[in-house]
């Protein structure tokens, strides 16, 4: 009788085998799934990246062609440094800012074009909040600080894109005050050109 349970509760090596074949089986056939997948993900990911560094080399190029076109030009560019992974102003880049204000107020013409950059360390999503953090945190202070109609000024991330060579250079905000050229300057610039 013992022998009967015995028998009755155990499976025998060739169905145990088979089993076991059969999950190899599909366990290798998922594998080969999911690295084709991996494979796509991998290849979409350059694809975009590629795209986006197209796209920022030509919009770079495509905003000084429009200022150029509208008649406005920089002024000046200042360079607002930043620690790493902060968007707070720290008492050099307040420095900073209080040049860029007496400039502004001086010059009630002045259009100011904010933009954030990182450095790659960073999801490029999230660098691109960042930059844009500390862009906003630029114009937070400078709208604060300076007595100027909100309209003249924008923010704008760039994230990594078009940063700079080194980490810690990359780590900033540019502020470029624009100047509306007259139609007659216009002229000479463009005919400089």
């Amino acid at each position: 009788m013992a022998g009967v349970l015995m028998l009755s509760g155990c499976a025998t090596k060739g169905f145990v085998s088979g089993e076991l074949e059969a999950l190899r089986t599909e366990m290798q056939a998922k594998d080969t799934e999911l690295a084709a997948s991996l494979d796509e993900v991998r290849n979409s990911a350059s694809e975009a990246l590629a795209r986006a560094e197209l796209a920022a080399g030509a919009s770079g190029e495509a905003r000084e062609l429009a200022l150029g076109r509208m008649g406005y030009q920089i002024a000046d560019t200042y360079a607002v440094a930043f620690g790493f992974n902060s968007a707070e102003l720290t008492p050099e880049s307040r420095e900073i800012l209080a040049e860029v204000e007496a400039r502004v107020r001086n010059h009630p013409e002045y259009l100011i074009d904010i933009y954030g950059h990182t450095d790659a360390s960073g999801s490029a999503s999230y660098n691109l909040m960042l930059g844009q953090k500390r862009a906003e945190a630029v114009m937070r202070h400078l709208v604060a600080d300076t007595p100027a109609d909100l309209h003249r000024y924008a923010a704008v991330s760039f994230g990594e894109e078009s940063a700079g060579t080194d980490a810690a250079g990359s780590r900033r905000v540019d502020v470029n005050l624009i100047l509306r050229v007259a139609p007659t300057e216009l002229d000479a610039i463009t005919e400089n050109r």
